[in-house]
C-alpha cells in the first residue's frame, strides 16, 4: 500500500511539472504587458479595452499595431474574436520589430470578414482569407464552422518548426516553417523579398489595427 501511494504521489509531481498553466494577456482594463510595434509606448487612440473586451479602431482612430512586450518560443495561443462588415485583421506571430523594413512582419493567423470581402473585392485568394498563414498557406475551413457575424476562437500551436491553426475547435492548417515546402511558398509570396521570414526561434505576439473594428477577448497564451 505504501509503495501504491508513493507511486501515485510521484505520478502528480511529474503531471505537474509537465503541466503549464494558462496565462491572460490581458488583464482587467489594462494593457500592461502591451506596446506599439513601432516603440516602448502604447497607442493613446485606436484601441480600448472594457470589460474584457480588446477593440481595435472602436471610434474610427487607428492606433497602429500592438505587440507583447514578452517574447515567445514555443506556446499554444488562443483567441477569441469577432468581426464587424468588412473588417480586416490578424493574430501575428514571430514578431521581431528592427530585422525587416516593416515591424510589423511575421506570420500570421489571417482574420477577416470572407463573404463580404469577397464581394467587395470580387475575390480573395484562399490563402488570405480567415484561418489561412497570411499569403503563404491557405486554411481547410470545411473542417470547422466559421461564424462571420458571432465570436470565434482562434488557435495557434508551435512547437519548434511545427505550426497548426484551429478555428473553432477544429485544426485548419498544419505546415513546419523549417520545410521546403515553407520556403517554396514564401518565395512566391510578398514575403520573398525578406530573408528569414518566419525562421526566428522566438518573437513578440501581435494585434493588427487594419483600420477596421475588430474584437477580441480571452486573449491566453500557455508556453511550452
Amino acid at each position: 500500500m505504501n509503495k501504491i501511494r508513493l507511486y501515485l504521489a510521484v505520478l502528480v509531481v511529474v503531471l505537474a511539472a509537465g503541466c503549464t498553466s494558462w496565462t491572460p494577456l490581458f488583464e482587467g482594463d489594462s494593457f500592461e504587458g502591451w506596446r506599439s510595434v513601432n516603440g516602448d509606448y502604447f497607442p493613446e487612440v485606436g484601441w480600448s479595452l472594457e470589460n474584457g473586451i480588446v477593440t481595435s479602431n472602436p471610434e474610427g482612430d487607428r492606433g497602429g499595431d500592438i505587440i507583447t512586450k514578452k517574447v515567445y518560443r514555443d506556446f499554444i495561443l488562443s483567441a477569441e474574436f469577432k468581426l464587424s462588415p468588412l473588417s480586416n485583421s490578424g493574430i501575428k506571430y514571430f514578431i521581431n520589430p528592427g530585422t525587416f523594413d516593416d515591424p510589423s512582419i511575421g506570420c500570421e493567423y489571417q482574420i477577416i470578414d470572407d463573404k463580404d470581402f469577397s464581394e467587395q473585392v470580387e475575390f480573395l485568394e484562399d490563402d488570405r482569407l480567415t484561418g489561412a498563414l497570411y499569403d503563404i498557406f491557405p486554411a481547410d475551413k470545411s473542417k470547422a464552422r466559421f461564424k462571420s457575424d458571432d465570436w470565434n476562437v482562434a488557435k495557434i500551436k508551435v512547437n519548434g518548426g511545427h505550426v497548426e491553426h484551429y478555428l473553432n475547435g477544429k485544426k485548419i492548417l498544419e505546415y513546419d516553417r523549417f520545410s521546403k515546402a515553407f520556403d517554396v511558398a514564401v518565395a512566391k509570396s510578398k514575403f520573398a523579398p525578406r530573408p528569414g521570414f518566419g525562421k526566428f526561434e522566438t518573437g513578440h505576439i501581435l494585434l493588427q489595427d487594419h483600420d477596421n473594428s475588430v474584437q477580441f477577448r480571452n486573449v491566453r497564451i500557455k508556453e511550452l
